[in-house]
């Protein structure tokens, strides 16, 4: 017998030993799958959640669903309410999910979801699901010594308030549009990111203190786009038609790398010691931006604003910013940058256009390696008593053309500190 032969013969007799005998039995053919009414019945004993029902989470004479038990529950369906509150919450430790559906209000002074009344309700979070027309607040996570609130994935509209939660909470990826009052509103320490607040009636985001707000827009809103208050960051957000300011924070906060255009009132403004870094202001009603005593503003630019493009009062370091077509409103003077203070910095900032270049009515301010060009009005404005590097006009300068590598400086100084007016 050849080798292959002895390979194939031995291979088939170890394959049928063990596969067994490969007849199939006499009779009929029979299921012998799985039971699958015994399947159902395992997923449902593995689903660690509760269902919201009126036999799982029996309401009350103001709720829908009362939740007095901490664990994870989740809505089967829409649900519409009636005079009454949809889910309250008198337990910590509560995750809801709604799962895709809609509370709807009836348009009365309703809560879509509450805490109210339960001191003890904390470590709650609420995702995955809409709330729509409830007149009082879609959430409201607010009742007294409550903390720790997740809201994610959720769009509250036509509402009276949004979402409003406690400390140390955070507001994710949700949508507030709408809404009569505050779009979404946190209070201490709390993080509001990759949020939407539109054409609601006050402000689009407010928090408290020690807030961080990323990557949000807040577009015609009745009241500030964004307002925060002392020691929070406000970065990468866009606001526009805001009813007042576009961007506000108090004490000790910062603005990065956000726009605020075409707001009623200022585009940024800041209390003192703030910082507003990269920032854009366009086309506002009043000032581009303002800032408080000891604040800085550095790398940013405002254009087109009906006032002033950077307002500035005392102790800040106004550096790097460009400034352009500034004092539109014809009944006032503006500048691209006004300082109204002493002891500022004014340094490498660039204006064009407008009215007044830069504007100071203060003493002890140092302005060095500024450039102004085309105002209507006046280059520089500076009172005695400040310091400054030597301002050379180059307005009238004939220059000659340049095809090369290298040409004579057209720029008449070799002063390092010196202000250009071209």
């Amino acid at each position: 017998m050849h080798r292959a032969a002895v390979i194939v013969s031995i291979v088939t007799s170890t394959a049928a030993a063990q596969l067994g005998a490969l007849t199939p039995p006499p009779g009929p053919i029979t299921d012998t799958g799985p039971d699958l009414s015994d399947i159902s019945t395992q997923i449902d004993r593995a689903e660690p959640r509760t269902p919201l029902s009126a036999s799982t989470t029996p309401g009350n004479a103001g709720s829908v669903f009362t939740i007095v038990n901490p664990g994870s529950y989740y809505l089967t369906a829409d649900l519409s309410l009636f005079g009454i509150n949809g889910i309250e919450i008198a337990a910590e430790d509560v995750t809801i999910d709604l799962n895709g559906f809609t509370i709807f209000g009836d348009n009365a002074r309703v809560k879509g979801i509450t805490n109210d009344g339960a001191a003890n309700a904390s470590n709650i979070e609420i995702r995955n699901g809409a709330i729509n027309g409830c007149d009082d607040a879609g959430i409201d996570l607010t009742q007294s010594g409550t903390s720790r609130f997740v809201v994610r994935d959720v769009r509250v509209i036509n509402g009276g308030s949004g979402i409003r939660v406690g400390p140390d909470s955070r507001v994710l990826g949700c949508l507030a549009d709408s809404n009569s009052s505050v779009g979404i509103s946190v209070r201490d320490r709390s993080r509001v990111i990759d949020c939407i607040a539109n054409n609601n009636g006050s402000s689009g985001v407010s928090t408290s203190r020690e807030a961080f707000v990323s990557g949000c827009s807040a577009t015609a809103n009745g009241g500030s786009g964004i307002g925060t208050l002392e020691d929070s960051v406000v970065e990468n957000c866009f606001v526009h038609e805001s009813g007042s300011n576009g961007i506000s924070v108090s004490f000790g906060s910062v603005v990065r790398d956000s726009t605020a255009n075409e707001s009623t009132f200022i585009g940024i403004s800041t209390s003192t010691s703030c910082s507003v870094i990269r920032c854009t202001a366009k086309s506002n009603a009043s000032n581009g931006i303002v800032v408080g005593n000891s604040s800085t503003v550095t790398d940013c630019v405002a254009s087109v604003n009906s006032r002033h493009g950077i307002e500035a009062f005392a102790d800040s370091y106004i550096a790097r910013n460009h400034c352009d077509s500034n004092g539109t409103d014809v009944s006032f003077t503006g500048a691209g940058i006004f300082i109204s203070g002493s002891d500022n910095r004014i340094e490498a900032n660039s204006v064009a256009d407008g009215e007044n270049g830069i504007q100071l009515n203060g003493t002890g301010n140092l302005i060095i390696r500024n450039s102004v060009a085309r105002t209507t009005s006046t280059e520089y404005i500076i009172p005695a008593a400040n310091r400054y590097g030597r301002i050379v006009d180059l307005r009238s300068s004939a220059t000659v053309a340049v095809s090369g590598a290298s040409a004579t400086s057209t720029l008449t100084t070799s002063d390092p500190w010196a202000n250009f007016a071209y």
